[in-house]
């Protein structure tokens, strides 16, 4: 495994690697025209990094729309589970949930987005520990530091991680891998990816040269509303000194700041008003770059309304554009990343599982999810295996599966809890550990949610107690454990609490069982 590039950790250092003769390249890369003349159209590098500064940094529409789709697919819950049943608690889950010190699972995943729309490809690095079947951490690598090393049969063999004069190389031959990559689809490349932005370039450009031309026309040209011409008797345009001085008061006076807007000019004689404004061509200027703005907001899939582009901004066109904005760019590539990144981590993990988005936790999607479980519902015909299929939800497992231990009490406090709030599934077998680390004489209690499962026996000590009905509670006289298990059989929202302590010394908590 190859060693940590950044970060903490005590990874081994590389065999060290034949000397290379470095080279130097050019730092724009490839331009599409090169301004060797007067009138020449003059284009932005094409590389990352210029098109990153260029239509990142120093586009306000660029900005808007990386961040609006990154941080959008970032916030996507992701559901994990297998062909058999859906995972509440995993360790993918908890891996992705803090999966290095410096970054949570919206950062890490924003970063990973960003650098997707940006440059076309991603990059997570694995960083593992002796023994250890998941990574400990994971990292986002920045795409214009990262490059391919082919081999014989044009697969990568390794990756070149380069900074700062140094390079450091992951192979790519053994298993698992240490690096992920992510790519967007390019006709035209093998190894990396086309992105949004390349794509954008030119409506990148227009858009900027426009701004710099409105930069210019405020600092070196900007015109007035309109013009006082004055004509004497004599053709003769030139006012006395009493009478400009009296004229500029006049119109400081009467016809300049808010509370005079809209009061009319009486102009004497040889004096006439010239109204100032732009021209059509200035204005079919600002109509291009308004059109260059639609065509970079429609490069990276977000309807321009989003991005405060004018248009027909009712609120039923914005409400149908946030529908179309998950459904045709969010969705499609969290489901993308989130593919690669299960079956990479499957690969670690020695087991298959998979990450797809959760659309019932999507707000812009709750018409669409309503309607689709009531017409599933409304199936008759259909079986509770097949509506859950329909619904992408796995089949029902037949075998028990465990509950997160609830412990009562601890060694620190008598009146703590170690987890408060439960989720279960309609129809399905479970076993529950409840155990008594305090103190205290505790008295568990869950009347609605006993009613409304089904008892297969409840085992203390090793010891079996079958019954025909719930029990009224449970009791803990000294500490110990008791395991019930039992089958759900309706859904709803169900409380638990020990009897006998309300205040700051309550102890409660909320049992859901979902359909």
């Amino acid at each position: 495994m190859a060693g940590r590039w950044f970060g903490r950790g005590n990874g081994q250092a590389d065999a060290a690697a034949p000397a290379q003769v470095e080279t130097k390249a050019s730092a724009t890369g490839r331009v599409v025209a090169l301004a060797s003349g007067a009138g020449r159209v003059v284009w932005s590098p094409r590389d990352v990094g210029s098109l990153t500064r260029a239509g990142f940094t120093g586009n306000p529409v660029g900005f808007r729309a990386v961040k609006l789709v990154a941080e959008a697919a970032a916030a996507v819950p992701l559901v994990c589970q297998d062909a058999k049943r859906r995972y509440d608690v995993h360790p993918v889950l908890d891996l992705l949930r803090r999966p290095n010190p410096g970054q949570g699972r919206a950062e890490l995943f924003e970063s990973l987005f960003g650098q997707l729309l940006l440059s076309g490809n991603g990059y997570l690095e694995a960083v593992s520990a002796e023994g250890a079947e998941l990574p400990v951490e994971l990292h986002v690598l920045r795409s214009d530091r990262v490059s391919i090393v082919p081999g014989a049969d044009g697969w990568p063999v390794a990756y070149d991680y380069a900074l700062g004069g140094r390079k450091h190389r992951f192979d790519m031959t053994g298993s698992p891998d240490p690096i992920c990559h992510v790519r967007s689809f390019h006709p035209l490349d093998d190894h990396y990816g086309l992105s949004p932005m390349q794509a954008a370039a030119v409506a990148i450009d227009v858009h900027n040269s426009a701004s710099a031309w409105s930069k210019a026309l405020l600092d070196n040209a900007a015109r007035p509303s309109g013009a006082i011409v004055y004509k004497g008797a004599d053709g003769q345009g030139l006012l006395s000194p009493d009478q400009y001085d009296r004229l500029v008061c006049e119109m400081e006076m009467h016809h300049q700041g808010a509370r005079n807007a809209g009061r009319p000019m009486l102009l004497e004689g040889g004096l006439d008003w010239k109204p100032m404004g732009f021209s059509p061509s200035d204005m079919e200027f600002q109509e291009t770059k308004t059109a260059a703005a639609r065509e970079i907001a429609q490069a990276f899939g977000v309807p321009p309304m989003l991005i405060g582009i004018p248009g027909d901004a009712t609120y039923a066109n914005y409400a149908e554009a946030h529908r179309a904005f998950y459904r045709l760019t969010v969705l499609p590539l969290v489901s993308r990343v989130a593919a690669g990144v299960a079956w990479w981590l499957s690969e670690h993990l020695g087991a298959e599982v998979d990450l797809k988005p959760d659309l019932d936790q999507i707000p812009a999607l709750a018409a669409e999810r309503d309607q689709h479980w009531a017409r599933v519902g409304a199936a008759d015909f259909l079986t509770q295996g097949e509506k859950r299929a329909a619904l992408g939800l796995p089949p029902l497992s037949r075998s028990s599966q465990d509950v997160e231990e609830l412990v009562l009490g601890s060694a620190d406090s008598d009146f703590a809890v170690n987890k408060k709030d439960f989720v279960m599934r309609a129809g399905q077998a479970y076993r529950w550990r409840i155990s008594s680390d305090g103190a205290l004489e505790y008295k568990f209690r869950a009347p609605d949610f006993f009613r409304n499962i089904w008892f297969n026996q409840i085992v203390i000590s090793d010891l079996e107690l079958h019954m025909a009905g719930p029990p009224a509670w449970l009791e803990y006289d000294a500490k110990g454990t008791i395991q019930i298990q039992f089958n759900t059989v309706r859904p709803g929202n169900f409380e638990w609490w020990i009897d006998g302590l309300d205040g700051a010394q309550a102890m409660k908590g909320t049992i859901t069982v979902v359909p």
